[in-house]
C-alpha cells in the first residue's frame, strides 16, 4: 500500500477536538480545525440522545467537523488519539504497553470506516504498571528521533 500524500490528525481529548491536517513527507501542519466540544462533552449529549450506536454518533460527530477542512483535504486517512478510544468515547480500545519504540508495536489500534471511502484508525493509549496516558503517547512516537541519544525520556 502506498502512503498517502496527507493524513488528518484527529487529537480528540477530554475538553478539546482538534483537527490537523499532516503532509506526510514532511509532517507539516496544513489547515486546522479545532472545537471545545470533547469527549466528554459529547458522551454526554450521548447519553442523552436516543441511540445506542456509540461509534456511529461519534463518527457523526466527526463527520460534521471534517466539513471545515478544505475541501481537497477532507478525504485523507484520519488517525484519531486520546480520549476518543477511552470507555467515554468513541470506542473503547485497551492500553497498550510502554516503553514506546519506534515501531509504535505496543500500540493498540483499530481501522474502522464510519463511512463509505473513509479511512480511519483508532490508536489507544498506552500503560506501565505505575501510570497511562491517551493522546500523549503519539506525542512522544513523535519526539522519539529528537530524543535518541538520551538514555531515557520522562
Amino acid at each position: 500500500m502506498d502512503l498517502p500524500t496527507h493524513f488528518i490528525s484527529c487529537d480528540w481529548g477530554t475538553t478539546n477536538f482538534r483537527l490537523r491536517v499532516v503532509a506526510t513527507d514532511s509532517l507539516t501542519v496544513l489547515p486546522e480545525h479545532s472545537t471545545g466540544l470533547g469527549v466528554r462533552g459529547l458522551n454526554e449529549r450521548f447519553n442523552e440522545a436516543e441511540t445506542t450506536d456509540r461509534l456511529a454518533f461519534f463518527a457523526g460527530y466527526l463527520r460534521t467537523q471534517l466539513v471545515e477542512l478544505p475541501a481537497a483535504h477532507q478525504g485523507h486517512p484520519i488517525v484519531v488519539s486520546g480520549m476518543a478510544s477511552a470507555n467515554i468515547g468513541m470506542r473503547d480500545l485497551p492500553y497498550g504497553g510502554l516503553p514506546i519504540e519506534e515501531e509504535a508495536a505496543s500500540f493498540i489500534f483499530e481501522d474502522i470506516s464510519p463511512w463509505p471511502n473513509q479511512c480511519l484508525r483508532l490508536i489507544s493509549g498506552v500503560k506501565s504498571d505505575t501510570g497511562m496516558m491517551r493522546g500523549e503517547e503519539t506525542q512522544a512516537l513523535g519526539l522519539l528521533e529528537t530524543m535518541q541519544g538520551f538514555e531515557d525520556g520522562v
